[in-house]
């Protein structure tokens, strides 16, 4: 499922992706529009929040991030995934699960699923059972506990794991993205992470909201002095991983490249600084044949 903002049909963007309106089943359950916008609501709010508690960590003027990077409005994504147990096989083979990487969107894989960084600002997480882990700066993986009436932030700074509490009364989790990554000059770490499969019988409940820059933010670098000569030469490796080539233009030109992957008639200018599309989208969409109807 793939939910985001309610725009009015003269919103400025409107026609562009993700603007526009939601599809809700409102004949079958018709609580779920209201519940939903207000789960996108409060947490827009909160991402708003923890860009400030950035802004405020980097020395930076308390709004920085939300005045250069969310006006006149972020653009937020909200999905949910539930993930059952891999079947008994009789096989001794380690399964995985991947929320958004390249060849194990979603599904369940026969192997270990490589690691994963998230794409663009922040991705907030709610999860209601262990199997996420994020790799240590040392390069092992660690559990991400699931914490009760709280939140659990990663990558702030190469800090561990930070948990807070009492924020709508759930657990979360906050990857760092690999735009914000560059923007910060690495200050912020987009880290590895990757899902394991829920234990027989049981099941993984995933409400991963991307929280994204406004469509047409500046992808400028923010105002910080240079990082010594190690953690810049780090911090370069980590980025010749990304889908990015340089930080310039207008966070738009990336993030369509993502829903291009999705649908692939869209048609956009060539924008040399985004080198490949997310993997969060590799799945191709089969197309039915004209005069067929899909499954």
């Amino acid at each position: 499922m793939y939910f985001g903002y309610e725009h009015p049909d003269d919103h400025p963007h409107a026609g562009m992706p993700l603007h526009g309106k939601n599809q809700f089943p409102d004949a079958d359950i018709p609580e779920m529009r209201g519940f939903v916008l207000q789960y996108i609501d409060e947490v827009v709010e909160l991402g708003k929040t923890l860009c400030d508690a950035m802004s405020l960590s980097l020395g930076l003027d308390t709004h920085y991030i939300r005045q250069q990077f969310l006006e006149p409005e972020p653009i937020p994504l909200c999905r949910c995934f539930n993930y059952h147990a891999p079947g008994s096989s009789g096989s001794t083979e380690v399964w995985g699960i991947g929320e958004h990487t390249g060849e194990c969107h979603a599904i369940v894989c026969s192997s270990v699923v490589d690691d994963a960084e998230d794409f663009g600002l922040l991705t907030i997480l709610k999860q209601d059972s262990p199997g996420l882990q994020v790799r240590s700066p040392e390069g092992r993986w660690v559990d991400v506990p699931v914490v009760t009436d709280g939140f659990v932030v990663n990558g702030a700074r190469s800090l561990p794991l930070i948990t807070y509490r009492d924020y709508l009364d759930h657990s979360y989790l906050h990857p760092v993205g690999d735009m914000l990554d560059m923007l910060t000059g690495g200050r912020f770490k987009s880290r590895p992470h990757r899902v394991l499969p829920p234990a027989p019988g049981t099941q993984r409940i995933s409400f991963p909201f991307f929280f994204d820059f406004a469509w047409t933010a500046k992808m400028i670098p923010l105002p910080l002095p240079p990082l010594s000569e190690e953690a810049q030469k780090e911090a370069e490796e980590r980025w010749g991983g990304t889908t990015f080539r340089a930080v310039q233009g207008e966070w738009w030109q990336y993030l369509a490249k993502k829903v291009q992957k999705v649908f692939p008639d869209l048609k956009l200018p060539d924008f040399e600084a985004n080198e490949v599309p997310s993997s969060r989208f590799a799945i191709e969409v089969p197309v039915a044949p004209p005069g067929t109807s899909a499954a």
